[in-house]
């Protein structure tokens, strides 16, 4: 409840929000203890992978611990939170860097906890975290940063796929020309 005001009080977004706030859980899973000086990176889980890639691969926060640490993750804290189920980071703006997954949700929808994942970039980025985004996550990252965010000619699909990179647009949006 907000300080000083019913709930009555509140206009219809506001209590959306607090019911939003409310129904999610603070969660943290660690994956991995950091030492003194270590680096910490939250793993903001948006999905669980189908059957068959859980089965080959693992699930997201043991796969990008394992892709991703360095050393095995030796002296790193890698904390995972299940975004898409409600969990939140309390205190996101204490990581090094932030990995967002894949999932089989849409990028573009409007979710509640989408709407939430997107303004946390939002305001990872102002304090300039490092993000990294992976598939649905990639989009939802750009779409929360005012990007352009479009559906693929040929579906949703999984897998490898090749895909085109533009290093002069690179350049120019990350301020190198």
């Amino acid at each position: 409840m907000v300080r000083g005001l019913s709930v009555r009080t509140l206009n219809r977004g506001q209590q959306q929000q607090q019911q939003r706030a409310s129904s999610r859980r603070v969660a943290r899973t660690r994956m991995a203890a950091a030492r003194p000086g270590g680096k910490k990176y939250a793993i903001l889980v948006c999905g669980d992978p189908v059957a068959p890639v859980l089965a080959k691969h693992g699930d997201f926060e043991s796969r990008f611990v394992r892709l991703l640490s360095s050393e095995g993750g030796e002296g790193e804290q890698w904390d995972a939170f299940r975004v898409f189920d409600g969990e939140v980071c309390a205190d996101l703006a204490s990581y090094d860097g932030v990995v967002v997954t894949g999932s089989k949700f849409d990028a573009h929808g409007d979710n509640p906890w989408i709407l939430d994942l997107m303004r946390d970039l939002r305001e990872c980025h102002r304090r300039q975290q490092r993000l990294l985004g992976v598939c649905f996550g990639h989009q939802v990252l750009a779409r929360a940063l005012g990007g352009e965010v479009s559906r693929a000619e040929k579906g949703w699909c999984l897998g490898a796929n090749e895909i085109a990179f533009d290093v002069a647009a690179a350049a120019q949006s990350c301020g190198g020309g």
